[in-house]
């Protein structure tokens, strides 16, 4: 194998794998729904195994590999140009020579998918279940209403904020380069020490640690709960905590490399965070996975199909925005997808967004 065959391979395999697994994931989250939701319509639980329901399942993994072949094909075009120096000047090779890019090969693969839960979920809504007459809405919390789990939650940011405070008054301790951005190699883009770039480094750092806080509460405090009893109730319980374990764990995790850069950290500590963080976030996915939303997952149907979600499809575009201001809850479960939404008819939805888009934005003008 030749030098240029040799780094198209290794250009090519970073582009691939996250459309394989997008594409695995995309196929299998109707398997993980609530056994009375079927594209984010409320159903019969014995609509899911129907021949009409298997039609409809059926083209919408069609369409989910048809757009991942395709996301795959661009990519490999892309890697393509970008080894060989004829074709270097192409669009498609600034895709893969420019890390920031390279998201941008998803994007055919992301839209096919919204097409095809589109039309699946179009295809469901002539056999939806009528309104549910009466809605309940259980966001008391007596298990979790416990001081412990809410300090758990904002330490990170109080250990920044104690950290700023250090930096503002031992400023001669911190290292005169302040590392900006890592790979597994370490540390791979510093900026000079000044105050503006130590300040944007615990003002991005605070305002993920913000974000995921908010997110926890929000799972503690401002969700709505679908089963109030039983077996489902108990799941549902587990599924919350397993919920509350990602978004503490990746709290932690985003806020630890502001800590080490200005405590000056041995630049292995940072390369053991950057194999560790994900690694524990996909585990954490996949145990959120396999007891699929809310808990459902291998729930008979006398516990699991009640009524879907309880919540009722008019609030619902596409089965997938929910919108619905006189519903006291922040959060409610995902209808298509793993764990939870924002209620875009609740203030707290649009201070979360708020801070989503700082964190970019932040970055790019940093």
């Amino acid at each position: 194998m030749d030098t240029l065959s040799l780094n198209m391979i290794q250009t090519l395999i970073p582009l691939i794998w996250p459309a394989l697994l997008g594409g695995i994931f995309l196929q299998a989250i109707p398997d993980f729904m609530r056994p009375g939701l079927f594209f984010g319509v409320t159903v019969d639980a014995r609509f899911r195994e129907s021949q009409l329901a298997r039609g409809i399942r059926r083209r919408y993994t069609t369409a989910i590999w048809s757009g991942t072949l395709t996301a795959i094909a661009i990519a490999t075009t892309a890697a393509f140009a970008a080894t060989r120096a004829v074709w270097a000047a192409t669009a498609l090779a600034v895709l893969v020579s420019r890390a920031e890019f390279r998201p941008v090969l998803l994007i055919p693969q992301l839209a096919v998918a919204f097409w095809a839960f589109a039309r699946a979920n179009r295809a469901t809504r002539p056999h939806a279940l009528g309104p549910v007459g009466v809605v309940q809405v259980e966001l008391s919390t007596r298990w979790e209403a416990r001081g412990p789990l809410m300090a758990i939650i904002v330490l990170p940011l109080v250990l920044l904020i104690a950290i700023g405070l250090w930096a503002a008054i031992c400023w001669s301790h911190i290292p005169p380069q302040v590392a900006v951005h890592w790979s597994f190699s370490g540390p791979d883009r510093w900026v000079p020490k000044t105050p503006a770039a130590v300040m944007m480094l615990l003002s991005r750092r605070g305002i993920v640690c913000l974000l995921l806080a908010l997110l926890a509460w929000g799972v503690l405090h401002g969700s709505r709960r679908i089963a109030t009893s039983g077996t489902a109730a108990r799941r549902e319980r587990q599924f919350r905590v397993r919920m509350l374990a990602l978004l503490i764990a990746a709290e932690y995790f985003a806020g630890f490399p502001a800590w080490a850069v200005l405590l000056g950290f041995p630049a292995t500590i940072m390369t053991l965070w950057y194999l560790i963080w994900p690694a524990t976030i996909l585990v954490l996915l996949a145990r959120l996975a396999l007891a699929g939303q809310g808990g459902s997952r291998g729930l008979p149907s006398a516990d699991g199909a009640l009524a879907g979600d309880r919540m009722q499809d008019r609030y619902w575009t596409w089965g997938l925005i929910y919108i619905n201001r006189t519903d006291p809850a922040f959060l409610v479960e995902k209808r298509f997808g793993i764990g939870y939404t924002f209620n875009f008819g609740h203030p707290l939805a649009w201070l979360a967004i708020t801070l989503i888009v700082a964190v970019p934005l932040m970055g790019r003008f940093a």
